[in-house]
């Protein structure tokens, strides 16, 4: 590694971020991997970034957050500065996520002694909605110009960083694509049901109302979606496939808050994680990431699903895990695919549909026992 760069600094836009961590990341998948996101000094990061590995001679680091300072911030700066120098020739360091412009004076350091990628995290106002119809385009949907300035101009304004924010923008797109299942063209019905923040979508309506045990609000909701879809399959396999990603992200958080992990420890689980698919059969059977069109390995979970659930989403909704018990999760997770194999397994009437819903809402808001739950679709599903 002597002759690359032993020191990299990613600032700005998540999405280019990822991608570039992501081309880092291929090149390190048998490397001793650690990240680094919250308490720690700089006599830690030496010691993670010196200590030898018995049977792994590439070490790679990722930096999420700054160190703390055990004296005065300059004495840590001059620190970090003389180990960003010194780094061995087996080790990559990457300082991830941290806006080059707040901590200039590493930022900077990093610069001189290896790269720095500070991608913009705003775009020119005018230039925006042919920039949306662009990224609509990689999600196989269609947006004319008057529909993607429309969501510039309602969800697109960022405080935090004072513009029309790229993040904030693909949080909308990625979402209204969800949205649409399968339909390709984005209607001004869509965009305007998507507004942040977006309380009157269908959908998220109802997941609001599961997360609140709300009943009533969950039916209300659905039939909203019914109407929609224009079809009560079309809503079914909706929800049921949207909830079993939702319900089994939450699974995988609150098992590892149940290991005492810290939340930023899960987090970077959550995120980190591969999807894969499998090929062959047999002993010939393998399992390899998924690949996006973009060249890309796909992950198994969305960040911004995993920082919403938990540390809570726009205005102000609480964590989605601290709503639920691990109890719950594990029971709307047994319904939901149980219910799933019979949905794929053989076709159903409106009515034996629409039960299939009322399961899961039954799941999740009531106490109902778990075999009267199996009983009561069995009568409509044959």
């Amino acid at each position: 590694m002597s002759d690359k760069a032993k020191v990299i600094w990613i600032s700005g836009n998540l999405h280019e971020r990822k991608l570039l961590l992501g081309k880092i990341k291929e090149q390190f998948l048998s490397a001793d991997k650690h990240i680094l996101d919250g308490d720690y000094s700089v006599a830690y990061l030496e010691r993670v970034i010196r200590q030898n590995s018995v049977f792994i001679s590439d070490k790679f680091v990722i930096i999420r957050s700054m160190p703390k300072p055990t004296g005065t911030r300059q004495t840590m700066v001059n620190q970090l500065k003389k180990l960003i120098e010194d780094i061995p020739d087996s080790c990559l360091v990457v300082f991830d996520g941290i806006a080059a412009d707040s901590e200039k004076a590493i930022s900077s350091h990093v610069a001189k002694h290896g790269k720095l990628f500070a991608y913009s995290d705003k775009i020119d106002v005018k230039l925006a909605p042919e920039w949306v119809m662009s990224v609509f385009l990689e999600h196989g949907k269609d947006i004319d110009i008057e529909n993607a300035t429309l969501l510039v101009n309602t969800s697109g304004h960022d405080a935090e960083i004072g513009g029309i924010g790229i993040d904030l923008l693909r949080i909308a797109i990625n979402k209204i694509s969800l949205y649409l299942g399968r339909r390709k063209l984005v209607t001004v019905e869509d965009v305007q049901l998507n507004i942040f923040p977006s309380e009157e979508v269908v959908i998220w309506s109802i997941f609001d109302a599961l997360d609140n045990k709300n009943l009533s609000e969950c039916y209300n909701a659905f039939a909203r979606l019914i109407e929609k879809e224009q079809s009560v399959a079309g809503a079914i396999n909706l929800l049921y496939n949207i909830s079993l990603s939702r319900y089994r992200l939450l699974m995988f958080l609150k098992e590892g808050l149940a290991q005492n992990k810290s939340k930023q420890q899960v987090f970077s689980e959550a995120t980190s994680m591969l999807k894969l698919s499998q090929s062959g059969k047999d002993w010939r059977m393998k399992m390899t990431a998924e690949i996006s069109e973009s060249g890309q390995q796909k992950m198994m979970f969305n960040e911004f699903a995993v920082n919403a659930a938990l540390f809570g989403g726009f205005g102000n909704k609480p964590p989605t895990i601290d709503l639920y018990s691990r109890k719950e999760i594990v029971r709307i997770v047994n319904c939901i695919e149980s219910g799933l194999g019979e949905i794929r397994a053989r076709s159903h009437s409106n009515a034996a549909m629409s039960l299939m819903a009322d399961t899961v809402f039954l799941a999740a808001c009531t106490q109902v026992d778990d075999k009267i739950l199996e009983d009561l679709k069995t009568p409509y599903l044959y």
